[in-house]
């Protein structure tokens, strides 16, 4: 897989959940429970709205930290045909904790 997510955001990947008949919820935050087998960009990219990263210093020492994903986001990353340590790795290699 070159990138991940590539396929799946063209339609022609995992994220076609209707094609699978899959439905996927939470990503309507007034109803959690909401199924939905079309997901727009939009709602995905929103269900990641909430990471925040946290920089401290004292004096030269730098601590990083990075909001760890929700499950919701989780399944988002498996989705896009991403690795599941995809966002693990990422703050690894960043120096995150």
């Amino acid at each position: 897989m070159a990138r991940c997510g590539r396929a799946a955001l063209l339609g022609a990947g995992p994220l076609n959940l209707k094609q699978h008949n899959q439905t996927l919820a939470g990503l309507y935050p007034s109803r959690q429970n909401r199924l939905t087998a079309i997901p727009t960009t939009e709602r995905l990219l929103r269900a990641f709205n909430r990471i925040v990263v946290t920089t401290i210093r004292f004096g030269n020492t730098v601590k990083r930290y990075l909001t760890p994903l929700s499950d919701l986001q989780r399944i988002i990353v498996g989705l896009l045909g991403c690795p599941p340590d995809l966002y693990d790795r990422l703050t690894i290699n960043l120096g995150f904790t």
